[in-house]
């Protein structure tokens, strides 16, 4: 009765608790919109974000910075931010993952094509000059020390 209840209100926790569960839980799956329930055999990562597209989900925010996924832009108080394409790239793995600690040798492999020669400290100038421009915001980008690097909405203003 719990699931029941969780997947009538058509929330993340429905999406992962049918994920999770599959086909099991087919007579409880009624309510869900039917672009939710196709997974296709991804990662639920995958599937939760493929799903926001299909049901058309198309800003993600993070504070007061918003992702358009369709235009791929970025609005911060109403206002477009004008970025690089590594700070673009940069910034939405942020937002599409707040509070996820993201290993440098995974960021320069999400930023940097596979046949390019990155300089040690290449990932600390793009999240240097990311959080000058996020000024204003209310994201907070955390180095880690031997772990890496975390966003996230601001505790205090």
């Amino acid at each position: 009765k719990k699931i029941e209840s969780l997947l009538s209100k058509d929330n993340n926790k429905a999406l992962i608790i049918a994920a999770g569960l599959g086909s099991r839980l087919k007579k409880h799956t009624e309510n869900l919109p039917k672009c939710m329930l196709d997974f296709g055999g991804k990662t639920l990562l995958q599937r939760q974000l493929d799903s926001y597209k299909k049901c058309g989900i198309k800003d993600i925010s993070l504070g007061n910075v918003i992702f358009n996924s369709t235009k791929n832009t970025f609005t911060l108080n109403n206002k477009q931010l004008v970025l690089t394409k590594l700070e673009m790239r940069l910034l939405e793995t942020f937002v599409r993952r707040p509070h996820h600690i993201f290993e440098r040798s995974y960021l320069i492999d999400k930023l940097y094509p596979l046949d390019t020669a990155v300089s040690p400290n290449a990932i600390e100038l793009v999240v240097s000059r990311l959080r000058k421009k996020l000024s204003g915001s209310k994201i907070e980008i955390k180095t880690l020390r031997g772990l890496g690097y975390q966003a996230q909405e601001q505790e205090y203003d």
